[in-house]
């Protein structure tokens, strides 16, 4: 079973994330809006893109043992 979240989703959880960011006084920002939630997109990606790869190593195991 493997998660996969459109680009558009993706896009929109970072929205999300950088402006809950925004709302916080206590987060100081050095770089542009957009740059931070560049970030952010692929951060969701590489921990989307990890968790396939630990889905299918357990899926790999799994039927190795049958």
């Amino acid at each position: 079973m493997s998660i996969r979240l459109s680009r558009e989703k993706i896009n929109f959880l970072a929205r999300q994330i950088l402006d809950s960011m925004f709302e916080n006084d206590q987060v100081e920002f050095m770089d542009e809006p957009n740059e931070i939630r560049l970030v952010i997109v692929r951060s969701i990606e590489d921990e989307l893109n990890l968790y396939e790869k630990i889905d299918l190593k357990a899926i790999a195991k799994i039927e190795s043992q049958k």
